[in-house]
């Protein structure tokens, strides 16, 4: 048990030491470092928050795109969002908390950029998963608006009338006015205009009513 003692003392001796001279380095060699000190738990909590410390004193750009880049590697991504969760609990470095607001922004717009170029390769596809995916891009407003279009887009080169009133209810929401030409363009090219053309015209007036009462 005392070896044991002496191990551990010695372990987190050179772990604190390791922390301190790694805090007068250069911040894309340190980070994933700091980053696993951090987060481990078989070292002392002051020499973890130290870490802490340490990352939040860094210039939160250069911090940020050091997660971003171990986001970017399948063997530390996971990590990296863990590590992000959960500090963001707790943390009260401003630089820090800066710089993983800065990763959570770059990793998303990387997965935009993403989808952005796959929509922009997707030929005709008669892949239910692939479709899905699809509608559900299209009709999920949290995404960006002009990735939400090409979507839509590339629903009228399915061939297949059924998508229609799925799309439908976008027309009545006046928020999302600007996808309503996209909308009726694709309803058009899938050849179903005629059939829904009351329709389209009912939930667009009702869109427009919506906004004159919310406007008075």
């Amino acid at each position: 048990m005392d070896l044991y003692e002496v191990s551990r003392s010695n372990f987190n001796r050179t772990e604190q030491l390791l922390t301190e001279t790694l805090g007068a380095l250069g911040t894309d060699e340190v980070v994933p470092i700091l980053t696993k000190i951090s987060r481990d738990p078989f070292v002392k909590l002051g020499i973890r928050n130290r870490a802490l410390e340490i990352l939040g004193k860094k210039d939160p750009s250069q911090v940020a795109s050091a997660f971003a880049e171990l986001l970017g590697d399948p063997e530390t991504n996971i990590e990296v969002r863990d590590f992000a969760l959960d500090t963001m609990k707790g943390v009260k470095e401003e630089n820090l908390i800066l710089a993983l607001l800065q990763t959570y922004r770059t990793g998303k717009d990387q997965y935009y950029n993403i989808l952005n170029t796959l929509l922009d390769a997707l030929g005709e596809f008669d892949d239910p998963e692939i479709r899905r995916s699809v509608e559900e891009i299209a009709m999920n407003d949290e995404y960006p608006l002009e990735i939400r279009i090409k979507a839509i887009d590339k629903l009228s080169e399915i061939s297949d009338q059924s998508v229609i009133p799925l799309l439908m209810p976008i027309l009545s929401d006046y928020d999302q006015y600007k996808l309503h030409a996209p909308v009726i363009e694709t309803v058009k090219n899938l050849g179903g205009y005629e059939e829904y053309k009351q329709e389209i015209k009912r939930r667009t007036f009702e869109a427009h009513q919506k906004a004159v009462s919310i406007n008075e």
